[in-house]
């Protein structure tokens, strides 16, 4: 595993270093389907992935240029309904603002989300927390590994009921 993360962190800072031309970054539409292919590249099962090995990947993923005027990141955990029963859920988030002719057009989001069955444990856990509260990813990457609510799901032996990975506009 560690070999193939990384490739795959090797791949993504190629991809990222490699220019910062409007033509050099990856446009928007492409955001999903890269991550879904770094994911394979890294050996992960994208219709049901290890959260640990594709928040490895996801941090590899917010090196590569992206089509966008502004992003950020979102790290959000908490029992809420799904399908019509609780579930406690735990997403990765990439955010994209989107301008045209200079002005502010729309927002995108690339979501990763894990559902678990809401054990006891679980139940207590909630938070959310955007990169815009620091001045670099890696120090927003670094704050939510420190957060109980990521260890849990990280070190507890958690395995997701389900997941899924979706690209959409957000407002």
């Amino acid at each position: 595993m560690k070999r193939t993360l990384i490739q795959v962190a090797i791949v993504a800072l190629a991809t990222g270093l490699a220019g910062c031309a409007k033509q050099d970054k990856l446009p928007t539409k492409s955001a999903l389907p890269k991550f879904q292919a770094m994911l394979q590249q890294a050996g992960v099962d994208t219709e049901l992935p290890d959260p640990a090995k594709t928040w490895e990947v996801f941090k590899a993923f917010s090196s590569v240029p992206v089509q966008c005027a502004d992003e950020g990141f979102l790290f959000e955990c908490g029992v809420y309904n799904s399908q019509d029963k609780p579930m406690f859920h735990f997403n990765y988030v990439r955010q994209f603002s989107i301008e045209k002719h200079g002005e502010y057009d729309h927002l995108e989001q690339l979501h990763v989300d894990f559902h678990f069955e809401p054990t006891a444990e679980l139940q207590g856990l909630k938070t959310n927390k955007w990169s815009s509260d620091f001045k670099t990813p890696e120090e927003f990457f670094k704050f939510v590994e420190s957060l109980q609510e990521f260890r849990t799901i990280m070190n507890g032996g958690y395995k997701p009921a389900y997941a899924k990975m979706q690209q959409f506009v957000a407002d």
